[in-house]
């Protein structure tokens, strides 16, 4: 059977695009964004993905599936180096937390369920309260080694993991 996958803040789903560009089999995908652009595009090219909406109105309980891989790339308009920081508070970079409850309800049905968050680069305040709220140090690398893009990116995933240092922080290994 393939994955069930559910990924928020989706956009126009190239995680999706990704997947199945691994080869990776899909049963069940199903996305939360609201843009609705962004919704008219993954509709167009990749028709099987489920829309949900706003991802506060998401719960595991009424997926009609078990998630095995959750996919979460949180607005990052107020965590961003680029941007004023505003900081968790804001709306938007505050769905950070939506995101984690979410993976908390997935993690209550499926504890082996897999997790890639993304994000930009950020001040440390900001990162260390996603480290410390997910219990995991990202990876840190250019997205061009797995995109067309040159920018930097953090990683947050228990898919494949590493203890570092004297006191064995977990850290994102790809």
């Amino acid at each position: 059977r393939g994955y069930n996958v559910l990924s928020l803040f989706g956009g126009i789903e190239t995680g999706y695009a990704a997947l199945k560009y691994a080869g990776i089999q899909i049963e069940n995908y199903y996305s939360s964004e609201i843009d609705e652009h962004a919704i008219k595009v993954t509709s167009w090219n990749y028709p099987k993905v489920k829309h949900l909406g706003d991802v506060k109105g998401v719960s595991v309980k009424d997926l009609p599936f078990v998630p095995d891989l959750l996919l979460a790339g949180f607005p990052c308009t107020d965590l961003s180096v680029a941007g004023k920081q505003g900081g968790f508070d804001n709306e938007r970079s505050g769905l950070f937390f939506e995101a984690v409850r979410i993976l908390r309800e997935c993690q209550a049905v499926n504890p082996n369920v897999l997790f890639l968050f993304e994000n930009v680069p950020m001040a440390k305040r900001f990162e260390r309260v996603i480290n410390e709220t997910i219990g995991l140090v990202p990876w840190k690398n250019c997205a061009s080694l797995v995109s067309a893009q040159t920018r930097k990116r953090l990683w947050w995933s228990n898919i494949r993991t590493k203890e570092v240092g004297l006191f064995g922080d977990l850290h994102t290994d790809f």
